[in-house]
């Protein structure tokens, strides 16, 4: 759980003098870490690349899967989760606020579809938003249990000193448009307010998309097997996201 970690703060703030002076953030991103392929993905156009089809009908190395993933600009569908480590760069920091940002939001994918097999098996995370909402806001998401719907940092904050580091487990949701977004960090340090952005490797913003309605919203669908992928014949074809299934 995200919460506050320290109640005092540190008396030495001679350090502080020099990161001010030097620009450098009160808290910084330490790391961001996202699984695509945990779940349900989509891309944008079907795979009818001959080398793409190959590699799909055998199991690929990590490192080939990867890049497919990262050129065909695959989604999750439905639900995407991120962690994401914050470490404190003064003796006093705090976190007052976080939320999404959304910097586009455009129809759903409908190219190919791909279901995992271990698909639907979803942990229990922290924090989450929903990224449909009109001014998206973190809440606590207690898994099967009922949902806070208050804001989770009208009642929580972060306090970090230097060097220290918190872990935030967060989890995305999108059912009505495939969305394209950042999270915005309010932090209160000397004084005055300052926002850090989290964004994926690289500098570049988190993507998710909603699932389509009906299965024939997609040009393919691939079921995976044995570390292999086997296109769905049409007849077949089945829609699964963190919440629902629709064959």
């Amino acid at each position: 759980m995200a919460t506050a970690f320290f109640t005092g703060w540190l008396q030495n703030d001679a350090p502080d003098v020099v990161d001010r002076a030097t620009g450098k953030p009160p808290i910084k991103v330490a790391n961001v870490a996202i699984s695509v392929d945990e779940g349900p993905f989509a891309l944008r156009s079907a795979v009818t690349n001959q080398r793409d089809r190959a590699m799909l009908a055998e199991p690929a190395a990590s490192e080939q899967w990867q890049n497919f993933l990262q050129r065909r600009r695959a989604e999750p569908v439905g639900q995407m989760n991120v962690v994401a480590v914050l470490e404190g760069g003064r003796s006093k920091a705090r976190v007052i606020d976080m939320r999404p940002r959304i910097l586009r939001k455009q129809p759903r994918l409908s190219g190919a579809y791909f279901l995992p097999a271990t698909a639907g098996e979803v942990s229990t995370i922290p924090l989450a938003a929903n990224l449909d909402r009109r001014n998206p806001v973190f809440v606590m998401n207690k898994g099967k249990a009922k949902k806070e719907s208050r804001a989770y940092f009208r009642t929580h904050q972060i306090d970090l000193v230097r060097g220290e580091q918190t872990t935030l487990a967060m989890s995305f949701t999108a059912r009505i448009a495939a969305y394209e977004f950042d999270v915005l960090v309010n932090v209160i340090a000397d004084g005055k307010s300052k926002e850090v952005v989290i964004r994926a490797s690289g500098g570049k913003p988190f993507h998710i998309t909603g699932p389509q309605d009906r299965p024939r919203g997609y040009t393919q669908i691939f079921n995976e097997s044995g570390g292999s992928w086997v296109q769905a014949p049409p007849g077949s074809w089945c829609v699964q996201s963190a919440t629902n299934q629709k064959c």
